[in-house]
């Protein structure tokens, strides 16, 4: 695989993160029928939207986030694991400016870990992250399926 080309990440429809709002809204839809309606489809459209943009591009100059936030790999200045509801997440402290979140769950031609432990710089904080979490905690969702 070329190094040069930008790789994509998406959130699958198979991942848990579908799963458990199918789930979450049937719930909903019965229990506050016909009110809830409205407010399920609005979601519905937020998730298909969410398949179709990639969350996550991963690049040589650096990553951009649901194709509208770029960050350059010197913009990094720490990385910690978190998990939400059980998702794995990336949470990045830049030198300027908010947090960013970046979902370790998404789906990609190799693991999203692998494409930051090989496309950050030596000794960036994300790909000292990257390297030790593919060996550690941050395992593959077992509901997310696979693209």
């Amino acid at each position: 695989m070329s190094t040069t080309a930008t790789e994509i990440f998406k959130i699958t429809y198979r991942s848990g993160m579908y799963v458990a709002f199918i789930c979450a809204s049937a719930v909903w839809l019965v229990v506050s029928w016909p009110w809830g309606l409205p407010l399920v489809i609005a979601f519905s459209g937020f998730l298909a939207i969410t398949a179709l943009i990639p969350a996550v591009a991963v690049g040589d100059q650096g990553l951009v986030l649901y194709s509208v936030n770029h960050l350059a790999w010197h913009q990094v200045a720490a990385v910690r694991g978190s998990k939400v509801l059980g998702f794995p997440y990336a949470v990045v402290t830049r030198h300027r400016g908010f947090r960013w979140w970046i979902p370790l769950y998404v789906v990609g031609e190799r693991s999203l870990l692998a494409a930051l432990a090989s496309r950050a710089p030596a000794g960036n904080p994300l790909q000292v992250f990257a390297e030790a979490a593919s060996n550690n905690s941050f395992k593959p969702n077992p509901l997310r399926g696979s693209a």
